[in-house]
């Protein structure tokens, strides 16, 4: 795949999302049928570079995924954001992995220094890492990281005292 943005191109999977869009409705409702995406000034098509005189074009499309602990795709990786965020006393991360698996979590400061990691035995599907204030060292934004098998995501908080 190419963009106009990356013209070294990208390989994925088959079935494999190039990229993953996170809403989050306020209240009850069935997003697939109040959130609109429309084509209308952009053209929602994907590129396949093959040589210089042959391009293939490919039409998307949305899979609407109902992203809960009880129907999460269990196929996929996937770091959530914590809650609450900010916080000050006690935060969740939530996770979740294809397969079992030991992962890596890492709690990295504003300076860059790591302020703490833990490695944890995960089963495939979801799970969850609860954090309290005492490993946060002051108030401020902490990007924490989480590393299994080929995979890593990370993501920012803010912790406040």
């Amino acid at each position: 795949m190419q963009n106009w943005d990356y013209d070294k191109g990208i390989t994925l999977e088959n079935g494999f999302p190039l990229f993953t869009i996170e809403v989050t409705a306020k209240e009850e409702c069935e997003l697939s049928k109040v959130l609109y995406i429309s084509t209308e000034h952009i053209r929602a098509e994907a590129y396949e570079y093959i040589d210089q005189y042959e391009t293939s074009v490919y039409q998307t499309k949305i899979n609407w995924i109902k992203s809960d602990k009880s129907s999460a795709s269990q196929s996929l990786f996937e770091l959530f954001q914590n809650k609450p965020n900010p916080f000050n006393n006690e935060t969740v991360i939530g996770y979740q992995i294809p397969e079992d698996s030991e992962v890596l979590f890492q709690l990295i400061d504003h300076t860059g220094k790591l302020v703490y990691k833990m490695k944890k035995q995960s089963q495939k599907g979801y799970n969850e890492i609860s954090l309290t204030n005492e490993v946060f060292h002051q108030a401020g934004v902490y990007t924490y990281k989480l590393i299994s098998n080929d995979n890593t995501s990370s993501k920012k908080m803010m912790f406040l005292r």
